[in-house]
């Protein structure tokens, strides 16, 4: 176990290496609004349903009208289901999308007590994020910055961009004692088809696939062990939806090395590197960190686990 800054994190990649990264971008989908009592609600767009409208998270189980800002309302069920309008219209796709960048705020993780601001439209996106579509940043993509990208390519290291939105099955805790019968959400994702040859080439030559975070893993094992479901594709790029849940016992067919945040008990994240490390050394690695005052989570530090 060794310790170190992350700008050294070069020194453990060698020419010839893959890293693979999550492209996805952190969209604006907390909202504050008022609804017709005049009672501030703040709600999270969660992801899009089949149908109308959109799944969010909210307190209570609120139904009626929620005013987010003048033309842009929107009519709630229940506190679970939202259909946003704009002077009339219904709003989804891009269009939302755009609305929410003149309305929204980032969705810090509750545990960051304190409401976002400016500088987290900026600091909660790793530098190459690219598509537009999670509730959450890939968190240990957001350690790189553009020199330190530009050091690795200059070693010889290729880097491949997949996308994965990253949804509420990524944190939601599991509750139940029996791993296998935590049912994980589905999150939608998008990858090169040529990943899995790209991904043997290097492999066949007695290189490592380096693979930035856990969204990053769950897409590309997912995609390598054909545990998805399509959604859509083509020109070189399959659309699917995956759960995966990824365990200790898992064969995994891409990764060979893994850096990620530090993360939360009862979380499917510590599961998934406990599965790749496992358990005993990700307890004493955790062990070292809280003794040394690591950070965990989100803003945290970040472990390369080789």
């Amino acid at each position: 176990m060794r310790h170190g800054c992350f700008e050294e994190l070069i020194d453990y990649l060698n020419s010839g290496d893959l890293l693979v990264l999550n492209d996805t971008k952190v969209l604006p989908v907390r909202l504050t609004a008022t609804d017709e009592s005049g009672r501030v609600r703040d709600i999270v767009i969660v992801r899009e349903v089949e149908g109308n409208g959109y799944k969010i998270l909210s307190r209570g189980r609120y139904s009626g009208r929620i005013q987010i800002s003048d033309g842009f309302h929107a009519d709630i069920s229940c506190g679970v289901r939202a259909v946003f309008y704009d002077n009339g219209m219904v709003l989804s796709g891009s269009a939302l999308g755009n609305k929410l960048w003149q309305s929204g705020q980032m969705p810090l993780p509750p545990y960051i007590e304190r409401s976002s601001g400016e500088t987290d439209m900026e600091r909660y996106q790793t530098v190459y994020a690219r598509a537009g579509g999670s509730i959450a940043a890939p968190t240990a993509g957001l350690h790189f910055t553009e020199a330190i990208l530009q050091a690795i390519r200059d070693k010889g290291v290729a880097i491949k961009a997949i996308t994965l939105h990253v949804g509420i099955g990524t944190f939601r805790p599991i509750t139940s004692e029996d791993l296998l019968a935590h049912n994980m959400d589905e999150e939608h994702f998008e990858i090169d088809t040529h990943l899995e040859e790209q991904i043997r080439q290097v492999k066949g030559r007695g290189n490592r696939v380096i693979v930035v975070g856990t969204t990053t893993t769950r897409a590309v094992e997912a995609y390598m062990a054909g545990w998805y479901r399509m959604t859509g594709g083509g020109n070189g790029i399959i659309k699917a939806t995956t759960d995966i849940f990824i365990t200790p016992g898992f064969d995994f067919k891409a990764a060979d090395a893994l850096l990620t945040n530090l993360h939360m008990p009862r979380s499917t994240t510590l599961v998934l590197a406990c599965a790749f490390a496992g358990r005993q050394y990700i307890l004493d690695a955790y062990r070292e960190a809280v003794a040394r005052g690591y950070r965990f989570l989100s803003y945290g530090d970040a472990m390369l686990i080789i």
